[in-house]
């Protein structure tokens, strides 16, 4: 082949190879993108047709409203983090709000303005709101809060819930609306008023508010619905994978105490600990000139431990491997075996008032365990319900295998 002819081939084989080559990635590009298209699926959220605050009903049939709650809806469904930890800390600390709320005669939805507020911790807002309800210092005092340097009582979760209620108290007889009432918490009851005399109206969804009070109670009601709902919203939380309320005992104090780190000790708890369940100290010393009597709170004997009891994490190594099970009628082919990783299968009839924690204590094993052995999805049992659960073969010597029942 005569030299004159080299370039041009060799060009067009160039070209060819790029056309190849651009072909090829061309072809992965179409097939990622159309795996992608097939696969991934992202559902907008349904909105409930009956919705209410506090038995107040909640007008969707109204455009705005609809898309409002829409909005908040939509957005709590896909923040999963924070919706999953507001879950989790509720089992923690509504049992603690409720209460408190039912005494003074609030509705029962007023502990999700609380979850709203704060995420139910102890955060300071930027404008130096603080506590799981959120008080700036001036409302704080005026609804009977200690505020100062040495003690702070809107991190006190009793305190200034009974705080919190003597504001919801006060602006529903202004408004004798819970729905105003609680929107005059992000907005103050002034600032409800001077809103509603202005448009004419006694209803908070006929008024036009700025963005964040307009905003604020349909993210009460959107955490209230996943709250109440999470399976709708594909939240799935069985309860002992929620935090748990910790046991406490209170003593009251009047007396100065020099040094708060020495009275933990002497109380054989951490100071860690004892700052956690008495956050409204806020110094590492109590001088109480006035001989105030404070309550304070420490864990119960145990109850330090009671993530690892409820969850399981305390757990020997060999028991997370993958056991050899064998049914409790062949206890004679588990005396041969001498691995200890052999797993006994009993069955358990669940007795009158009985619950997990003693069937768990009485097997030596957990809660989580149970419950993932049995498919539960709740910790509560009916009366001869039979449970499977798998009994270490070195533990089977201590435990009292249950009579069969015919």
């Amino acid at each position: 082949m005569q030299k004159k002819y080299f370039l041009p081939l060799f060009i067009l084989i160039g070209f060819l190879a790029s056309a190849l080559f651009i072909r090829s990635k061309n072809t992965d590009k179409v097939r990622y993108q159309q795996e992608f298209t097939d696969k991934y699926r992202i559902y907008a959220v349904t909105v409930p047709t009956h919705l209410n605050f506090c038995g107040e009903k909640v007008p969707t049939s109204d455009f705005e409203v609809f898309e409002r709650f829409d909005r908040e809806l939509t957005i709590n469904t896909y923040y999963q983090s924070s919706t999953i930890l507001n879950i989790k800390r509720g089992s923690r600390y509504f049992p603690i709000i409720e209460p408190i709320l039912r005494r003074n005669g609030i509705p029962d939805d007023f502990k999700y303005v609380c979850m709203i507020e704060s995420g139910l911790t102890n955060v300071i807002s930027p404008s130096n709101a603080v506590g799981f309800w959120q008080f700036i210092d001036e409302t704080g005092k005026r609804f009977g809060l200690e505020i100062n340097d040495e003690v702070d009582e809107r991190y006190d979760i009793v305190k200034s819930t009974e705080a919190a209620c003597a504001y919801f108290k006060q602006a529903y007889t202004q408004f004798n609306s819970w729905t105003l009432a609680a929107a005059s918490y992000n907005l103050g009851i002034n600032g409800i008023q001077n809103a509603l005399n202005k448009q004419g109206t006694n209803n908070f969804y006929d008024l036009y508010l700025n963005t964040e009070t307009s905003r604020y109670i349909m993210r009460i009601i959107a955490i209230k619905e996943i709250y109440e709902h999470p399976k709708i919203y594909g939240y799935y939380i069985p309860l002992f994978l929620r935090y748990p309320p910790v046991p406490v005992y209170s003593e009251e104090i009047s007396a100065p105490i020099p040094n708060l780190i020495d009275f933990a000790k002497a109380h054989q708890i951490t100071y860690k600990i004892f700052k956690t369940l008495n956050p409204w100290l806020r110094k590492t010393e109590l001088r109480n000139k006035e001989s105030k009597a404070y309550t304070v709170y420490f864990p119960k004997e145990g109850s330090e431990h009671l993530v690892s009891d409820f969850y399981g994490y305390d757990e020997q190594p060999d028991s997370v491997a993958t056991p050899l099970i064998v049914p409790v009628d062949s206890l004679s082919t588990v005396a041969s075996i001498q691995d200890s990783l052999v797993y006994v299968e009993i069955n358990h009839l669940v007795e009158k008032k009985e619950d997990l924690n003693s069937i768990a204590k009485l097997y030596h094993t957990t809660v989580p365990k149970i419950m993932i052995w049995n498919s539960l999805e709740l910790t509560t049992l009916k009366k001869d319900q039979t449970l499977r659960i798998l009994v270490r073969k070195d533990l089977l010597g201590s435990v009292k295998i249950q009579e069969s029942k015919k």
